[in-house]
């Protein structure tokens, strides 16, 4: 091009000269606005931003019991799924179970949006950890991811109301594909999609206004003195219960002499740090008259070391935003002084 340049007319080379500059010009805007290619290790350096409303703690939004498989020998919901993002560090983890100890998770890579908010746009994940609950009754039919790997999560029809956001997610399966991850992103792109039958299974989910370790200086088993109620709080399930003494202690077994107080999710809370707060759930299961689905307040006060007070309200609510006006707090107010049951941890 530029030969020719030289050997052309001035007049017409000043034209060849200025439309090989546009040329040169339109490449380089493409190139800059292009993302670039990985590399052969999977490595990628572009930069891109996580969706508005895709960030914090997301659960499973229930709409029957069924959806919950509680196993006597753990004490606990060990199917209610949910996944935490944490947006400013792009750090995802996904959990099989309340617990928030048991799913996969690593740093997200890529982000490939669908065309808009009905389709499916992919985050592509660089997998650290996965671990699955042996204890579970799912264990058997639960595919990890290989850390070290790339792997994907989906999500569409973000809605965002208010301070709620409800959103379409999954994992990717397919019965011959990839299920466990593949060596770069660039294949995992390329694999991961909605047209190779992937996220043919999305689940609901609400935005819950708690963290993976936002419960840790409440978590654990906590006993009254007479080991009549049990009050166990594992990741954002807690069982509340009447302890029956020919069962095995501590352990709640939900036959007919045990009853329960509260069984139910975490769904906000205030600041546990504090010696005083109070925890806001959402019921699934209460032999005390509380209604599956609505929301009822848990207060604890003089939280010192190993021991703590706990105490239920007494009446229910049909929304969180109702259940956290009534008892904003754990003062004499809301929760009278009597009410209260002494616990240790166990």
């Amino acid at each position: 091009m530029f030969l020719f340049l030289l050997s052309a007319p001035k007049k017409k080379a000043r034209w060849t000269a200025l439309f090989a500059s546009l040329i040169l010009l339109f490449t380089a805007v493409f190139i800059s606005c292009s993302e670039p290619d990985p590399d052969e290790t999977g490595e990628a350096d572009w930069e891109w931003d996580i969706p508005a409303g895709l960030s914090g703690y997301f659960q499973t939004e229930f709409a029957d019991a069924y959806i919950y498989d509680y196993d006597p020998d753990i004490s606990g919901y060990s199917y209610v799924d949910g996944f935490f993002i944490d947006s400013a560090n792009k750090k995802f983890n996904y959990y099989f179970d309340t617990f928030l100890e048991y799913g996969w998770g690593g740093t997200i890579v890529s982000h490939v949006p669908g065309a808009d908010n009905s389709e499916v746009s992919v985050l592509i994940v660089e997998i650290d950890w996965a671990e699955k609950n042996l204890l579970s009754s799912f264990a058997d039919y639960i595919t990890l991811p290989d850390t070290g790997k790339f792997f994907a999560y989906s999500y569409k029809n973000i809605a965002i109301n208010g301070i709620e956001t409800m959103v379409s997610t999954g994992a990717p399966y397919n019965a011959s594909g990839s299920n466990t991850g593949v060596a770069t992103i660039q294949e995992a792109i390329t694999e991961y999609t909605d047209a190779n039958g992937y996220f043919s299974n999305p689940g609901l989910y609400i935005n819950r206004a708690v963290t993976p370790s936002g419960l840790e200086n409440l978590q654990g088993d906590w006993a009254d003195g007479d080991e009549e109620f049990f009050m166990l709080i594992r990741g954002t399930g807690i069982t509340y219960f009447l302890e029956d003494e020919d069962t095995t202690i501590g352990v709640y077994d939900g036959d007919e002499y045990e009853m329960s107080a509260v069984i139910g999710i975490i769904a906000d809370y205030t600041d546990t740090a504090q010696t005083s707060g109070v925890l806001y759930i959402q019921v699934i299961e209460s032999d005390f008259g509380f209604t599956f689905k609505k929301y009822v307040a848990l207060a604890w006060r003089n939280k010192d070391g190993e021991s703590i007070d706990f105490m239920i309200c007494t009446d229910e609510e049909d929304t969180l935003a109702a259940v956290k006006a009534a008892y904003p707090d754990a003062s004499n107010t809301y929760f009278a002084d009597n009410g209260f049951n002494s616990f240790e941890k166990q």
